[in-house]
């Protein structure tokens, strides 16, 4: 994977979304946004209901409505567990 990308995996209940490059995401916590770009720090974070932002990395952004879970961020990427995630149209 580039230095510029990252791996972003999103699991649900009820579908799984298979691996993909991106640049960046940004999150919903409890504290506040929380944006993670590639070659981040390893961390473990809760996430709350909200509206997360995922840049490709042809740029632009998607916009998807997600649910509570938790978000682990590793050396490779994100990967999120959540009670559900919808990409806006």
């Amino acid at each position: 994977m580039p230095p510029s990308t990252m791996t972003l995996e999103i699991v649900t209940p009820d579908v799984h979304h298979p691996p993909r490059a991106v640049s960046g995401v940004n999150v919903p916590t409890p504290s506040g946004r929380r944006a993670v770009l590639p070659r981040h720090e390893k961390f473990l974070c809760e996430i709350i209901q909200g509206e997360m932002a995922v840049t490709p990395p042809a740029g632009g952004e998607e916009r998807w409505r997600v649910g509570a879970g938790s978000m682990e961020v590793t050396a490779d990427g994100v990967m999120l567990v959540l009670r559900s995630a919808s990409r806006d149209s």
